[in-house]
Formats: C-alpha cells, structure tokens, sequence
C-alpha cells in the first residue's frame, strides 16, 4: 500500500515503504488520497480505494469505476 501511494503521487509517501504495518501514517495518507480523489473518507483501503490506486497505476485486469449513464454507452 505504501509504495503504491507513494508511486502514484510524492504526496502519499508513508515512511517507511518497506513497512506492512498500517500506521497512524499510513492511515493519514490513505485519508488524504480518498479526500484527494472524492471516496468515502474512512481510512481504511476498501475496495473503492483500491480500484483507484489500481487504475492510476494502469494495473491490467482491474475493475472500474463508471456511472451507470457511461455504462449504457
């Protein structure tokens, strides 16, 4: 998680990136990014926030987000 925020904007980084521990840091750059990107603000790296981060770091195979209108396109 800390290495992918951190590669998506300088503004995420958590320190340490080689950590697995969710932090009180870590905790604060994930609010940041889902305030940053108009997600539900709770903290935590839910299914939204993943899809996100996946589709800014151009992962393949990953879900997207769309409204219904553009779905029907």
């Amino acid at each position: 998680m800390r290495e992918s925020l951190a590669a998506i904007d300088d503004r995420y980084r958590a320190e340490p990136l080689d950590s697995s521990i969710y932090d009180a840091e870590l905790e604060q750059r994930v609010i940041d990014f889902q305030r940053d990107h108009r997600l539900d603000v709770d903290g935590l790296a839910g299914q939204q926030t993943q899809i996100i981060i996946n589709s800014l770091l151009g992962l393949e195979d990953t879900p997207r987000l769309t409204t219904s209108r553009l779905a029907r396109e």
